[in-house]
């Protein structure tokens, strides 16, 4: 993960200090939340990142997640689990799993709107202002491939992301 953009949701708590075992995020922003810290105290050690000065910050657990299918790949996983976190799917209704938590069409279609890819991985996500609410899933981390999320001005919660996957 190269840029991670969340300003402007509702996550509480603290940030994770998760964010701080990258050496590739350059770009964190997280403001206009309701955060009791601001920033984890080890985000001074990340090599690359351009943020404000770090600030005193407690770690935050994971959201529970059910177990994916057999059948899923880490693609299916990480997006299937933030259409179920979230209500993306009533506002873009090409963003769709079935039952067994598989992506109904290839992501990397244009015509999942808010999608960039990189060969058949998607790359990028955004979907900032869209009206999102929900939390983001531990899953969301199995995109491995993911090197920009744009999820601000939405009405997210919970830093349910597993982040040490994705950095």
């Amino acid at each position: 993960m190269i840029n991670l953009y969340l300003e402007s949701n509702e996550f509480t708590g603290s940030v994770p200090s998760a964010l701080c075992c990258t050496t590739s995020l350059e770009y964190l922003y997280i403001e206009t939340n309701s955060y009791i810290d601001c920033y984890a105290d080890c985000l001074s050690t990340v090599p690359n990142l351009n943020a404000n000065p770090p600030y005193s910050c407690s770690t935050i657990t994971s959201i529970p997640t059910a177990a994916p299918t057999a059948a899923a790949t880490s693609t299916d996983i990480g997006l299937c689990g933030f259409i179920a976190a979230t209500n993306i799917e009533s506002i873009f209704s090409q963003w769709s799993c079935d039952s067994s938590g598989v992506t109904t069409t290839d992501p990397c279609d244009p015509t999942w709107l808010g999608i960039s890819c990189s060969g058949s991985e998607p790359s990028g996500i955004d979907v900032a202002g869209e009206g999102l609410r929900g939390s983001i899933p531990s899953t969301f981390g199995s995109l491995a491939a993911m090197n920009t999320l744009h999820l601000q001005s939405n009405c997210l919660t919970g830093w349910g992301i597993a982040l040490s996957c994705m950095l």
